[in-house]
């Protein structure tokens, strides 16, 4: 419209000028636009919803617009001031059937089925550590998938802010999967920025919902920073929790470490949750919340809520528990100390997009998961649903919806794919991993821990069977590995820090704190920036008594 109306000014200008080539121009241009506007609408539709720009190529592949064109039906597109709002239908890559995309700016944010793992979760797991949850916030209404789960709830009041208005409209073609929330009679949309209605209004909540697009999208950095996490926890009412998405992908690991950090300097006691490929949830408040599978129940005694869960694999209170990542326990001390988002310095909005165009994906918050890897934290009572669960019942859970720990997805495939062969054994390089879903649980010592040495890598052979064996052997093995650790001489060809490592993940809770503290100690003289070991020495202050100079803070 703006470029018709320059192209009258223009012709008006070279009318009154006797411009004869610029009269002809300035028609010419006007006719141009009126032919497409009449006839190249669909064509630009699909190319501007399409998410070009998230290909990493040297060289444009336009055969792939052209077969977009054959296979997906735009059902839904709008232009707004902040963005363009499109809903398209196409055949799913995870079966033969129709699967609906709402994209804003190209960008996929929410579907009927690749994403149903995480838009339910993110809108159950509050309830979990919340079940008596009667007001709820969600900052974003996407698809409404997220806000028709927390209706599955006894709440009240959901209030709903979206920012985006054809977002609203948008929302009405995945009613099948949302539960209709835009017309349920409990819910409030807000079509405002969530900040301002959070700052606006004295209404506190239970719950608080947070499910932004990729940081990597304009302002989205404003939903990860401090200031946000301030306002939103004086929003809650007391014991309120707060909940938000985050993704793995695009991503590097100090990207993750400074939005775990923020996030966790707001709200000190946390869990982190694994809803699919790429993606987690974090829950977070002030104050500790009960979590147990008891608690954990009450959500599956309510028949809209387990139906809701049942459709994305998640029969049992033990399938819920395999998606958790890490416990309250340990999730505060993944990220430790480091640079935080604000909106003074909004480091996010800078890395985020260089991340995003590299196409690289956090990893190292894999070393972190209860599930593997630290499966010595993980409660007695996980440890035990979970090594009960079936290869079926895992199939449900992790079949369709996969994780973000690859080593966890391999033991699932593998046991998907040859556990009933007979004769067939799981490889030696899945047995060095932990797993919780194994019912023995006997991992080698990892090879990049030998050394060159004959002797000394008969040492730690025998070092590391010690440590998984019964308690009393892995005492004793923690007590070779420190010995062998104080008399490393500086060119040996083996880590002390890994060693440590191992010693004190498989002895945790098994030696006296001053023992653990000291092989946690010996391992940072080697390497000082460990993450593994600085880890470990968080979870001891915040647990153990004051020992050896470590302050401690009651659980």
């Amino acid at each position: 419209m703006l470029a018709g109306v320059l192209c009258v000014v223009a012709a008006i200008t070279a009318w009154r000028e006797k411009l004869t080539k610029g009269l002809g121009a300035a028609g010419g241009v006007a006719v141009l636009i009126a032919l497409l506007f009449a006839f190249e609408g669909d064509g630009w539709r699909h190319v501007m919803s399409s998410g070009a720009f998230r290909k990493h190529e040297r060289e444009p592949d336009f055969s792939i617009m052209e077969e977009r064109k054959k296979k997906i039906q735009i059902l839904f597109y709008e232009d707004a001031a902040d963005a363009t709002v499109s809903v398209e239908k196409g055949k799913s890559s995870w079966g033969d059937f129709d699967e609906y995309g709402l994209r804003i700016n190209g960008k996929a944010d929410a579907s009927s089925f690749g994403d149903l793992s995480t838009q339910k979760l993110i809108g159950h797991l509050p309830f979990i550590a919340r079940p008596d949850a009667k007001d709820v916030f969600v900052l974003g209404l996407g698809s409404g998938i997220t806000g028709g789960a927390a209706l599955t709830h006894p709440l009240e009041r959901l209030v709903i802010a979206e920012n985006c208005e054809p977002v609203v409209r948008a929302a009405k073609f995945f009613e099948p999967w949302n539960r209709g929330v835009l017309t349920d009679k409990r819910t409030t949309i807000e079509v405002e920025d969530a900040r301002t209605v959070l700052k606006l209004s004295p209404q506190k909540y239970d719950v608080i919902v947070t499910q932004p697009s990729n940081p990597w999208m304009a302002g989205v950095g404003s939903v990860f920073s401090k200031e946000y996490y301030e306002l939103a926890a004086s929003r809650l009412k007391d014991g309120g929790v707060m909940v938000q998405w985050f993704q793995l992908y695009e991503m590097h690991d100090g990207i993750v470490g400074l939005v775990l950090r923020t996030f966790g300097n707001t709200f000190p006691h946390l869990e982190i949750w694994d809803t699919g490929t790429g993606d987690i949830v974090m829950l977070g408040s002030r104050t500790p919340w009960p979590s147990s599978f008891k608690e954990w129940n009450r959500v599956f005694e309510r028949p809209a809520a387990r139906e809701d869960l049942a459709s994305i694999g998640i029969n049992s209170v033990a399938q819920l528990a395999a998606r958790q990542f890490a416990s309250q326990r340990t999730a505060f001390a993944i990220a430790g100390d480091g640079p935080t988002q604000s909106d003074l310095f909004p480091v996010l909005e800078y890395q985020a997009p260089r991340a995003r165009y590299l196409g690289i994906s956090a990893r190292m918050i894999a070393r972190f998961d209860e599930r593997t890897h630290q499966r010595e934290f993980a409660s007695p009572e996980r440890l035990a649903a979970l090594g009960s669960l079936t290869t079926e019942q895992l199939a449900q859970t992790f079949g369709t919806f996969w994780t973000i720990n690859e080593d966890l997805q391999k033991h699932v495939v593998w046991r998907l794919s040859y556990e009933t062969l007979p004769g067939v054994t799981e490889p030696v390089e899945l047995r060095a991993i932990p797993c919780v879903f194994r019912s023995t649980n006997t991992p080698a010592l990892p090879p990049p821990l030998m050394s060159r040495v004959p002797e000394v890598s008969q040492k730690i052979v025998a070092a590391a069977t010690l440590l998984s064996g019964p308690p009393a052997q892995r005492t004793q093995g923690a007590a070779t590995i420190e010995t062998m650790i104080r008399e490393r001489q500086p060119d040996a060809d083996w880590s002390a820090a890994r060693l440590a490592v191992q010693a004190t993940r498989t002895t945790w809770g098994l030696v006296e704190p001053a023992k653990t503290r000291s092989l946690i100690q010996l391992g940072l003289e080697w390497e000082p920036g460990n993450a593994e070991l600085q880890y470990f020495a968080r979870i001891l202050e915040r647990e153990k008594p004051s020992v050896g100079g470590i302050s401690a803070v009651d659980r």
